[in-house]
């Protein structure tokens, strides 16, 4: 069969669980040996938020991070890219054409992307100028009707891929959940992260086949180790159900930033909105109006920024 994607290409897959992602991910890194790859996510926030976890969980790779808020930074991180024996680069849909990177072993896609087209993109950021190369594209059980559906419309044939992880999930969760404990900024980013992957998820060009109302939302949630569901209304109450959460209860106005003018500023906040609210000069149902309107985990609101 002639293929859009190039002759050297060999195309993988895997069907996992959501809450699985990342210890596939993990253990693919080291089963595969993988030098250099580049991960494509679906927004800037999911690379922000994985490009600070992810050095604590692949200490031996250089993990660099490019989206398209980042203009100022391209050139250099590209630079540091091409030089590096050993790394990974997380990005959007910004790299997805345009740029020539030679030696790239491995293109991974955590979800697929937000059209047909951009999936051949994607993967032809690897086997360039005569060389072989692998892609990887990570399914939920609910999303193998996309494996035939790429074969139909853009000629590209999925072979799947067998990994065996090692890690134990509880052990990854664990860890992420003691790096947001640690740092308030990143329990935000791990948030709008979530919040944005989700909402992008809902504007696939695909949705006649990658419906949101399929997703286990709470297994996401999961996957990206956050403390607590964010209160959106894709939420349900069956997503609480799936949503695997740290064992102890948390006190999360505990949780400080590490910055500390930072923290000495959110304190200040928190006072001045307790005080208003006891004297009643703010009622609680305008301060559940006004939070409403902004992330969930941070006063800011949520961006997708998909491939750009």
């Amino acid at each position: 069969m002639k293929t859009s994607t190039p002759i050297l290409l060999q195309n993988y897959y895997i069907i996992v669980q959501a809450e699985e992602k990342l210890r596939y991910l993990l253990a693919f890194m080291k089963q595969k040996k993988v030098q250099k790859s580049m991960l494509f996510l679906p927004t800037c926030a999911c690379v922000e938020y994985w490009s600070q976890v992810l050095p604590r969980l692949l200490k031996s790779t250089n993990i660099l991070a490019l989206h398209g808020k980042m203009k100022k930074q391209r050139g250099k991180i590209l630079t540091k890219f091409r030089d590096a024996a050993n790394a990974i680069l997380l990005c959007t849909d910004v790299l997805a054409r345009g740029v020539d990177i030679p030696e790239v072993d491995w293109v991974i896609q955590w979800d697929p992307p937000s059209n047909a087209a951009s999936f051949v993109h994607r993967v032809g950021r690897t086997a360039r100028q005569g060389n072989a190369g692998n892609a990887l594209i990570m399914l939920l059980p609910t999303e193998d009707a996309y494996i035939e559906f790429l074969k139909r419309n853009q000629k590209v044939s999925l072979e799947p891929l067998t990994i065996a992880p090692k890690t134990d999930l509880s052990a990854i969760n664990k860890l992420l959940h003691q790096m947001q404990l640690q740092d308030r900024a990143l329990f935000d980013t791990g948030n709008r992260a979530f919040v944005s992957h989700i909402r992008a998820y809902s504007k696939h060009e695909c949705n006649f086949l990658l419906r949101l109302q399929d997703v286990p939302l709470g297994k996401v949630a999961t996957s990206y180790g956050l403390l607590k569901l964010p209160k959106m209304p894709e939420i349900k109450d069956i997503h609480q159900e799936e949503f695997c959460g740290p064992e102890t209860n948390i006190d999360f106005t505990a949780i400080a930033y590490k910055n500390t003018q930072k923290e000495q500023t959110r304190q200040e906040k928190d006072a001045f909105s307790l005080t208003l609210t006891t004297t009643g000069f703010l009622r609680p149902a305008l301060i559940k109006s006004i939070t409403s309107f902004v992330c969930v985990a941070e006063n800011k609101p949520v961006r997708l920024c998909r491939g750009k």
